[in-house]
């Protein structure tokens, strides 16, 4: 009660009225600690397997080297006990047998980093056994279009659902299920976990752990770049609607002109509950100008942010998603704690926080099918994972090929209104069942902000 009271009055003025704008930042803080710890809160998750045991090569097809100390490079909160794999076949396999016996929950985690990834050709196989692969084994591989969705250079989490059945694409992979072999199940207690790795013989890479855990509500963090009129009109109108908020990435100084939201339509989105990131001050690729004028971009943006619009304005978005790292240091120069880029992937904060706090994971709806954006949900759902979402024009008009045709080409930044609408109804949907929430940029901040989580 205390609290409440703490932050009704932060949130007001002396005459009782509710001040969105002036909110402090101690409020945003506290209030949003409080209200996203258990929206983000998840059971310890079981390790089954890290550096610390013993991993052998399968037929002598990787060089391995057990309980190497990894520090994540982007973040060195996250200390991993790994194994060096080189594999030295296309078709490579590395196995850790007579592990104390343990059950499948919910997910299924492997967690590898490369500093390189493959653009494409790859996949990954996570198997158990109950019988140290002699007779019986229950095996999923990451493949199909892989590249495109989860591997991108540093840690990249492979995270199943133990109930996927390869009924629908996984995240815009291939529909793969569960291969059993011998009458294993997800079920049965096992005692031994296998990681195979397939044409990634010319690469070394650090396997951090395999784990499952009971999976937890996925989250949707639905968004826009560019503060554009259609945002206000077609994404905010309907979202409202159907109960779903967003988090908008806000070039300051084209507020007001043609075609960008007006300061008004920006308040009433703001104190709807909605959020505003930084996106620079008028939208430059922040590469292609001097280093000096690049921080007064992020400067500005970070200034004006924290004065109208304080919730959520610790995080940046690079404009064109361009960067490289004089533009991150820049950003940082200027008091932005976190970047999002355009990697098509999802965050697993959950246990980790953010791995690479300087390009943050993204998906746009660029070029993407209604259903191709439908099945990257789903899998943020099946998964417990965190996806941000995001696009940019809402056009007034339908997909002239039916609902679910193909995405404008002419821009692609482009989108029809009804595949939008479908989009938000999905969410809705999945929203009604407990399968995913909706949440803002402050929201995961606040949970970001909180004790970091590393599971060892």
């Amino acid at each position: 009660p205390a609290d409440n009271v703490r932050m009704a009055q932060l949130a007001t003025d002396a005459a009782g009225n509710v001040n969105i704008a002036g909110t402090t930042a101690e409020f945003t803080k506290q209030a949003l600690e409080r209200k996203t710890r258990s929206k983000f809160q998840k059971a310890r998750p079981l390790m089954i397997a890290d550096g610390t045991k013993t991993w052998a090569s399968d037929n002598s097809t990787v060089t391995i080297t057990n309980n190497q100390s990894f520090t994540h490079p982007n973040n060195s909160k996250l200390k991993f006990n790994s194994t060096t794999a080189a594999p030295t076949s296309a078709s490579a396999r590395m196995r850790c047998t007579s592990l104390t016996k343990f059950y499948l929950e919910d997910t299924v985690t492997v967690a590898i980093y490369c500093a390189n990834w493959p653009a494409s050709g790859t996949s990954i196989e996570i198997g158990f056994s109950s019988d140290g692969f002699v007779t019986k084994s229950f095996k999923y591989t990451f493949s199909g279009i892989a590249a495109m969705n989860w591997v991108r250079p540093g840690i990249v989490y492979f995270t199943i659902s133990t109930a996927e059945d390869g009924t629908a694409t996984f995240g815009g992979i291939s529909a793969n299920a569960w291969t059993s072999v011998g009458g294993q199940v997800a079920t049965d207690q096992m005692n031994s976990v296998q990681v195979a790795f397939n044409s990634l013989n010319t690469y070394t890479l650090q396997v951090l752990g395999v784990w499952t855990n009971k999976k937890s509500t996925g989250k949707i963090l639905m968004g826009f770049d560019d503060g554009l009129a259609s945002q206000y009109t077609e994404g905010f109108a309907y979202m409202q609607s159907k109960g779903i908020r967003g988090t908008i990435a806000l070039p300051h100084e084209l507020i007001g002109t043609a075609g960008y939201c007006t300061q008004a339509q920006l308040d009433e989105i703001y104190a709807a509950g909605w959020d505003f990131v930084g996106h620079s001050s008028s939208h430059p690729v922040l590469t292609s100008i001097n280093i000096e004028a690049a921080l007064n971009e992020v400067r500005k943006n970070k200034y004006y942010c924290d004065g109208r619009y304080p919730r959520g304005a610790d995080c940046m978005v690079y404009p064109e998603n361009t960067y490289n790292a004089n533009v991150t240091a820049e950003c940082r120069k200027a008091g932005w704690r976190y970047m999002r880029a355009a990697s098509r992937r999802f965050m697993s904060v959950d246990a980790f926080g953010i791995d690479n706090a300087d390009a943050i994971g993204s998906q746009t709806l660029s070029a993407m099918t209604l259903q191709q954006i439908k099945d990257i949900i789903l899998s943020a759902a099946n998964s417990g994972q965190v996806l941000w979402l995001y696009g940019h024009n809402i056009l007034s008009a339908n997909n002239p090929a039916g609902l679910g045709g193909a995405a404008p080409t002419s821009p692609t930044t482009d989108y029809y209104r009804d595949d939008f609408r479908a989009i938000i109804d999905y969410i809705a949907t999945l929203k009604s069942q407990g399968l995913v929430e909706d949440v803002t940029w402050s929201e995961l901040q606040a949970h970001l902000d909180g004790p970091m989580q590393v599971y060892q």
